[in-house]
């Protein structure tokens, strides 16, 4: 099942002008209803959001 609230863009790539725009453009015509109308946003940590994201993942004590 598929159901997300939200659904967030983050790394580099949601820098480059137009991206995130083209992104939700395209999962609105292409979705499946359910989720057609599922918020799609920017991560406002922008480019370090993978490198928090592994720091987290150390910080807890995780290897996988």
């Amino acid at each position: 099942m598929l159901d997300p609230e939200v659904v967030v863009l983050s790394g580099g790539l949601v820098e480059a002008v137009g991206w995130c725009e083209a992104v939700a453009d395209h999962a609105v015509r292409a979705a499946l209803p359910v989720v057609a109308d599922t918020p799609i946003l920017r991560a406002t940590t922008g480019a370090l959001a993978p490198h928090l994201g592994a720091a987290e993942f150390v910080k807890e004590g995780q290897t996988r």
